[in-house]
């Protein structure tokens, strides 16, 4: 019975999932191990991390629900283990890479076993994997297309507008719709969607996935303002995913998208800003410690945003560097490029153009090597702005230029 009301629960009080989750582990620990143990204990690892700050007992219960399925054979539920395993427990102590595997493993177990609930769920969540990780675009892409077909013949409207949220960063990175700063292409209305998930408290978690991935390609466009705005309209949904990684990427563009903006705002919002800064940065320092290869790139970047803010321009340029490292070291080459793009913002506005230049370049290179080829067009274009800039600033005056 509780294994039943476990998935609507999630949808409707994270209290009473909680509830559900420990009478589900109570129940095994006190009378014995069942099919829908593994679950639970899968499901108290989630708790147990980010929502309790037990990051590693909540790996232990995490694991000890796989080892039922992989050990003791209690694998009526194994796919759903495997999913909840790999992109729910594991990144807040291992690598994002290592979830790949049970997440790809969670679809095949499911379509052998008729689940196709949880077919459709891996689906998803193997995009929002890829994503974390930094892969090539173009095999997200793939992925994320091959994803939402599956969940259109499924006839699982759920899955479908969350990978249709999912779709348009990755075609919008990879430089394939009209305009860089927006949805919009010939089968997409951002405007629509947005009404469609608003209209539907079904999908509230749908449509908070929605606003985190608007934030990022708002971020990536260099449209501040505007990912500003999706990441207070997600805040107000991360109910909905208690220990998901779209929380993570929610914390991490949110802090950027603050910190971006923050020299175009007015002085009440600026203080805004640097409260959800520190709130962003104690969040991110805390997944460091707990998981520095995931999560040691992204707290550093923040953490050289507040410095740049605050005038510590010799941390700033400490922090920077770490963050480029630590992206580098772990594989992040999206972070990597974020790192050099907002280093070199920093270089350039304290009159370092050489450097800025070289750290521009090698953003331009980490976006190449991730296939967001629109992304590397807009940076091409900054580089011939500034460059077109630098050449009229030098021309005497009373002379024009050809």
């Amino acid at each position: 019975v509780l294994m039943t009301i476990l998935p609507p629960t999630l949808f409707t009080d994270e209290n009473l999932l909680g509830l559900v989750v420990g009478r589900m582990t109570n129940i095994s620990l006190e009378h014995g191990h069942s099919d829908g143990s593994c679950i639970g204990y899968a499901w108290l690892g989630m708790f147990l991390g980010p929502r309790f700050g037990n990051y590693q007992a909540g790996f232990r219960f995490g694991k000890l629900g796989l080892d039922l399925v992989e050990k003791r054979g209690l694998d009526r539920f194994k796919a759903r283990v495997y999913v909840h395993f790999g992109n729910v427990v594991n990144p807040w102590t291992r690598s994002f890479h290592s979830g790949c595997t049970w997440v790809r493993r969670a679809f095949e177990t499911a379509n052998e076993n008729g689940d196709l609930t949880f077919a459709a769920y891996s689906r998803n969540h193997l995009i929002t994997n890829l994503l974390a990780t930094g892969e090539l675009l173009g095999e997200v892409q793939r992925e994320a297309e091959n994803g939402l077909d599956f969940a259109r013949k499924a006839r699982f409207g759920l899955v479908v507008d969350i990978i249709t949220g999912q779709l348009q960063p990755i075609r919008i990175l990879r430089g394939v719709t009209p305009d860089f700063s927006s949805f919009n292409d010939a089968e997409f209305d951002e405007e629509r969607f947005e009404r469609h998930l608003d209209e539907d408290p079904r999908l509230a978690i749908a449509t908070c996935w929605y606003w985190i991935r608007k934030l990022q390609a708002r971020l990536f466009a260099g449209d501040y303002g505007s990912a500003v705005e999706a990441a207070s309209k997600a805040q107000h949904l991360l109910w909905t995913s208690p220990s998901h990684v779209e929380v993570a990427e929610y914390y991490f563009y949110g802090a950027l998208a603050r910190a971006a903006h923050y020299d175009e705002a007015s002085l009440e919002e600026r203080i805004q800003h640097l409260a959800a800064l520190a709130s962003h940065h104690k969040q991110l320092e805390e997944w460091a410690q707990n998981c520095p290869e995931n999560f040691d790139n992204r707290s550093a970047l923040v953490a050289a945003e507040i410095a740049r803010i605050e005038g510590r321009d010799l941390a700033a340029m400490h922090f920077y560097e770490r963050a480029i490292q630590s992206a580098r070291e772990n594989g992040f080459v999206q972070n990597e490029g974020l790192a050099y793009e907002f280093a070199a913002g920093f270089y350039r506005t304290r009159g370092f153009d050489a450097f800025a230049d070289a750290y521009l370049r090698q953003a331009r290179d980490c976006y190449a090597r991730w296939g967001a080829d629109g992304k590397v067009r807009a940076c091409q274009e900054i580089t011939f702005t500034i460059t077109r800039e630098q050449m009229c600033s030098s021309i005497p005056r009373g002379t024009h230029a050809v």
